[in-house]
């Protein structure tokens, strides 16, 4: 393989990745703070209201104002128990959305682990049988990835995915992208 189509391969792969968790963390990840930020915000001036309004009666309801001038009771937002269902759900999904991005920053990193290997064994496959002091040599050295590399490469390749099920006491086979990026793509 030529080294500098892997180059560019390498570097537009992680452009990509890239620009794929900018755009997460900004058009989801950012929107979905501020709904847990205001959905608190809400349920906290629900509580305060159901409070405020927990000493009168429906009669009082709805009034402009008793004899005395002052403002008279009225009607509550929502209950306390929706509001309080409501912010476990928004705090659900900024979990759920935390998870994507940490995954999608785990992807990157092993892409950036296995792009590294390709690198390192195609200038290793391309410098054997060449002249002990030649450039194709020179350059394997330079690329020859690390043993704790090599070492992360074979764990995330062999390790099963906590998610994947298991039928019959087997687990399934997972294909190369699978394994390389974490995940468990699901078939139906």
């Amino acid at each position: 393989m030529n080294n500098q189509l892997l180059q560019h391969w390498v570097w537009s792969l992680k452009k990509n990745v890239a620009d794929i968790e900018g755009i997460i963390r900004k058009k989801i990840l950012g929107p979905v703070r501020a709904l847990m930020y205001d959905v608190g915000e809400l349920h906290g001036l629900v509580k305060v209201m159901n409070v405020e309004s927990s000493g009168c009666s429906y009669d009082e309801l709805d009034e402009d104002e008793d004899e005395e001038g002052e403002m008279a009771c009225e009607v509550p937002l929502m209950s306390e128990h929706t509001s309080l269902r409501l912010y476990e759900a928004s705090e659900v999904l900024f979990f759920v959305t935390e998870q994507c991005v940490s995954q999608l920053v785990e992807i990157r990193f092993r892409l950036n682990c296995m792009m590294k290997w390709i690198r390192g064994t195609a200038s290793q496959v391309k410098a054997r049988g060449t002249a002990i002091d030649s450039v194709q040599r020179e350059n394997a050295k330079k690329r020859r990835v690390s043993e704790q590399t090599v070492h992360k490469i074979a764990d995330f390749l062999s390790t099963t995915l906590k998610s994947e099920q298991k039928q019959n006491n087997t687990t399934k086979k997972r294909g190369s992208s699978e394994c390389i990026l974490g995940i468990l793509f699901r078939t139906t």
